[in-house]
């Protein structure tokens, strides 16, 4: 509630303190679980691997001495482990890399994403450096719709989409507790 307790009025309430659901992590903590797994998959072979990248680059830096430096980037690190195809190190470090990137996206949404129900009012911020704020009186409130799948409804995380007369807030991540923000502005 850190930027939403600068806005508030002097006699509101809150009565409910929105977040986004730790489940945004889930997607970038397998990612690198995935590329963990496969770095231990094609090292537990124990067989030394013959490298069709590290024959290319090496015809490469032979034709083309520019390229020497790839070369021998690539062969320095395929002699840290030589039981694993640099293809295989590549192709991982790139899933890393995406996950990685996922679990980043996952923490900014946690940290900048809010949606706080007080006795008077509705509002929902989103946004890091951009911030996207949308107020709504409570009297001009038509409908709240909560969407739980089963694992949602599990796991204590929903969708809410509020309707108003001539506005709408919804869009926002998966929320922790949806229904109670039904119950407050029931």
């Amino acid at each position: 509630m850190s930027y939403v307790k600068h806005i508030l009025l002097p006699d509101e309430q809150v009565l409910y303190d929105g977040h986004v659901h730790p489940s945004v992590l889930v997607p970038g903590a397998l990612l690198l679980g995935f590329a963990a797994w496969m770095l231990m998959e094609a090292t537990s072979n124990g067989e030394h691997s013959h490298s069709l990248l590290l024959r290319l680059t090496f015809f490469l830096a032979d034709n083309f001495p520019s390229t020497a430096g790839l070369y021998n980037t690539l062969e320095h690190w395929q002699e840290r482990s030589p039981n694993t195809a640099i293809e295989v190190k590549i192709i991982a470090g790139g899933i890393a890399l995406w996950g990685f990137n996922k679990l980043m996206q996952g923490l900014i949404l946690m940290q900048s994403t809010e949606l706080i129900v007080t006795d008077l009012r509705v509002i929902a911020k989103a946004g890091l450096m951009t911030i996207t704020t949308v107020e709504m009186d409570r009297r001009r409130i038509a409908g709240v719709t909560v969407y739980q799948t089963f694992i949602g409804r599990i796991m204590g995380y929903g969708n809410i989409y509020i309707q108003g007369f001539t506005s709408s807030i919804g869009g926002l991540p998966v929320m922790v507790n949806p229904h109670l923000v039904e119950r407050f502005l029931s």
